[in-house]
């Protein structure tokens, strides 16, 4: 058995005895209003011309449906 050294210190892992893993969990991730609604505003503004498209434009689109 190897002999300790007494000017080293010994670590001891630290162990706290009323830890639950389950119960750690990730940090929420606040969004500001102002970005959901200038994602649904994109989304909307996206939506509206590809309908124009397909309205007045039939052809742009490959997509047969006929």
């Amino acid at each position: 058995m190897p002999k300790k050294n007494s000017l080293l210190p010994s670590i001891e892992p630290i162990v706290q005895p009323h830890s639950n893993p389950k119960t750690v969990s990730a940090p929420k991730v606040r969004v500001s209003h102002t970005a959901i609604k200038a994602l649904i505003t994109g989304v909307l503004i996206v939506g509206l011309i590809i309908v124009v498209l397909l309205i007045y434009y039939p052809g742009v689109f490959p997509w047969n449906w006929s």
